[in-house]
């Protein structure tokens, strides 16, 4: 018995041994197949690349991202796009000035995401309460920017609505925005608002503009 065991015992001590050379120099050769690649993004995709399920299904391509963040309309014009192997702005225009400055490039578009007005629990109940905002599953999904682009006209003020105890302050109605020379979301939301102001027509004009 102890004679057949030793060789099974031996057989089962290299199968080990096989077995962790094997996995040592699988994961080498995985180690080595990892491409390190550095972009810039627009600063509204930063979270999107910290997400750890994101890092983890790049990582299984054997990709190492790195980015750097920058208004989506600065990417082309503020960097030497040399030193990077991609890059992630928001929206078409910014991509756009970005093909202008490096050429012709593969080009991708992996996803699209809505426009979203972040703000406080207490606000977004004023506003539903003076049919600005309508709440469905506990998400705030519908501004209506006709209504709030009255608002504007009238330099409303938070004490003016109905339902403001929570914020009765006299500050105007308004939704603060990053910088549009800089930002794509604020360009776009300067788009929208200016479809309004234009009889829910897109400016096509300067004189439409003045």
């Amino acid at each position: 018995m102890n004679r057949l065991l030793a060789p099974i015992l031996g057989f089962l001590l290299l199968a080990g041994i096989g077995y962790a050379i094997y996995t040592s120099m699988h994961g080498q050769l995985a180690l080595k197949a990892q491409i390190t690649v550095t972009g810039l993004i627009g600063s509204e995709k930063e979270a999107f690349f910290a997400d750890p399920r994101v890092q983890q299904a790049l990582l299984k391509q054997g990709l190492i991202v790195k980015v750097e963040k920058a208004g989506s309309r600065q990417i082309a014009t503020a960097f030497d796009l040399k030193k990077y192997d991609f890059a992630f702005p928001a929206g078409q225009p910014a991509a756009d000035k970005i093909l202008q400055a490096v050429g012709k490039r593969p080009t991708h578009v992996p996803f699209f995401t809505p426009m979203v007005i972040a703000s406080w629990q207490p606000i977004a109940k004023i506003l539903e309460a003076n049919d600005v905002v309508r709440e469905r599953d506990g998400v705030y999904y519908w501004f209506d920017l006709d209504r709030y682009f009255a608002w504007t006209q009238l330099e409303t003020r938070w004490k003016d609505l109905k339902d403001s105890a929570a914020y009765p302050v006299n500050k105007s109605v308004l939704i603060r925005t990053t910088d549009v020379r800089k930002s794509n979301s604020a360009a776009m939301y300067l788009a929208l608002m200016s479809y309004i102001a234009n009889g829910q027509r897109v400016v096509a004009s300067r004189e439409e503009m003045d």
